[in-house]
This record gives C-alpha cells, sequence and structure tokens, in this order.
C-alpha cells in the first residue's frame, strides 16, 4: 500500500464518519421537532430521540455487515 492509497483510505473514511454524523444529527433534530410540535414533556423527548438514533445505528450497523 502506497502513501497516497493511506491518504484516500484515511480521509474516504473520514467523510464517512462525517456523513453517518451528519445523518445522526439530523435524526436527532427531526426528533425534537416533532417532540416539540406535539408538546411533548423532557422524558418523552428522550424516549423519541432514543428511539430515533438507535433505528440508524441499527440499520447502519446492519448494513456495514451484512444481512445477519
Amino acid at each position: 500500500m502506497g502513501n497516497q492509497d493511506i491518504k484516500d483510505y484515511v480521509v474516504w473514511n473520514f467523510l464517512e464518519l462525517i456523513g453517518d454524523f451528519l445523518i445522526l444529527f439530523a435524526v436527532v433534530l427531526l426528533c425534537e421537532w416533532y417532540a416539540m410540535r406535539k408538546g411533548y414533556n423532557s422524558i418523552d423527548r428522550a424516549w423519541l430521540i432514543t428511539v430515533g438514533v438507535l433505528m440508524v445505528l441499527i440499520l447502519d450497523c446492519e448494513e456495514r455487515m451484512g444481512s445477519i
């Protein structure tokens, strides 16, 4: 593996990590907006955000690992 290959690998993994973070951040914002619109209290908001983020993480892990 050449020096350029290592740089490309690091850059693409970093960009993939940023993409995953932005997707999770968007899910959190969407859950917050929905909970605020519905007038949920803080416990219901936390539950909604947890469910939303776990759903995205499970789908992402399944995509990375293949079908379980």
